[in-house]
């Protein structure tokens, strides 16, 4: 009975312990992969206005931005809800206005999946449309039909001239992720500035840096600028999305905690088996003069091996079945090109790998004490009415 016991526990352990590294790492490949999405079409500093929707900043200024130390390039961008006609389908999208230094800011060139990244050529102005946007609209980069833009003008003064309308021609399609894609349109700076009626003004400036130096690079543009601008870094450009899954992954830990909690209750019940069957045994040690401290490491290390046992059997099995999934894909998403990537990303983190090790022996560790010196006390009173 004993032996069936421990096994039990022992399984217990494991399994709970490869299920903490699979969704961990799990949720760690969804996030790197959100993560390099985010990459692709997010500067790695972003400038924004305090107040106000967009800014004019000093030609000397942007100078001593672009040549500051760490910065590589410096884009100017103009955004702004549009009527978006195509054929006989409309939309509201959101137009980008970028510069040529958007392509040497962003990775968007390198996530194009129809057409080619162009704005200009041969006098022609071209859009880069996300997906969503194409599929909605039912667009083709080899149709001649023009995408016809509509944007409200800021300085009308009749309903006749309400709305400035312009042409385009797409010139390709990314897809990065749906955010993006189900509204994105990039199109031409001087094309966003000529609809809006801004010569100069940017609603953002978006920098490219040197690996490793934004946090240098950002404190030193705020000092530069001041209180008028903020200038955020990748993370707090979507804080709300990377604050949300950091505080999910951690809910499922400590729910999973808990589940292997209830499962280690076994280990209990194995030590206590283990004494009520080992009972003559310890009468037999402590005639032959063995202090009840060496009785209680005994068991200890009974409950806490088991523990240990399960703990790497489960750390060993989570790896393992993470590194089946990365190299072979077992698991798949969804049909194939219906996400991003066709299999569930994994990525295993030594970090998670170690705090999971360390929750789990230290409750082992808990457990097994907690009731061998509870089930040992019968043996010291019955040592007090024998003395």
């Amino acid at each position: 009975m004993i032996n069936i016991i421990s096994g039990i526990s022992f399984l217990s352990i494991m399994v709970g312990t490869a299920a903490l590294v699979i969704v961990l790492s799990v949720f760690n490949g969804i996030d790197g992969l959100l993560k390099d999405t985010h990459k692709s079409f997010d500067p790695d500093i972003k400038i924004l206005p305090t107040t106000g929707k967009v800014f004019t900043l000093p030609s000397d200024s942007l100078a001593a931005l672009t040549q500051m130390e760490g910065v590589l390039h410096v884009s100017e961008v103009l955004e702004e809800n549009a009527l978006i006609r195509y054929g006989e389908k409309e939309f509201i999208g959101l137009l980008k206005g970028v510069d040529e230094q958007f392509e040497s800011v962003s990775g968007v060139d390198s996530m194009i999946i129809s057409g080619e990244y162009r704005l200009k050529e041969n006098g022609q102005r071209f859009a880069i449309v996300g997906n969503g946007v194409a599929l909605h609209m039912s667009m083709n980069v080899h149709f001649v039909d023009p995408i016809e833009v509509f944007i409200p003008d800021r300085t009308a003064v009749n309903a006749q001239s309400a709305f400035n309308k312009g042409y385009l021609a797409a010139g390709g399609i990314f897809s990065v992720q749906a955010e993006y894609d189900q509204q994105y349109l990039l199109v031409p700076l001087d094309f966003m500035r000529r609809m809006l009626r801004y010569p100069t003004a940017v609603s953002a400036l978006e920098l490219k840096v040197a690996q490793g130096s934004a946090p240098a690079v950002q404190t030193r543009i705020q000092t530069f600028l001041g209180e008028r601008f903020e200038v955020q870094d990748r993370y707090q450009q979507h804080e709300v999305f990377y604050k949300v899954m950091k505080s999910e992954k951690w809910y499922v830990f400590m729910v999973l905690m808990f589940i292997l909690l209830i499962a280690s209750a076994n280990i209990i019940g194995a030590i206590i088996m283990l004494l009520v069957e080992k009972e003559q045994d310890i009468g037999v040690l402590r005639s032959l003069g063995a202090k009840m401290r060496t009785i209680r490491r005994i068991f200890f290390y009974e409950g806490w091996l088991i523990t240990l046992s399960g703990a790497f059997m489960g750390l060993a099995l989570g790896l393992l079945v993470c590194w089946l999934q990365i190299e072979f894909g077992l698991v798949k998403m969804g049909s194939p090109g219906e996400f991003i990537t066709d299999n569930y990303p994994v990525a295993i983190r030594a970090a998670d790998v170690l705090a999971i090790t360390g929750v789990v022996v230290v409750l082992g560790a808990l457990n097994s004490y907690a009731i061998v010196h509870l089930m040992t006390r019968k043996h010291l009173r019955q040592d007090l009415l024998h003395a």
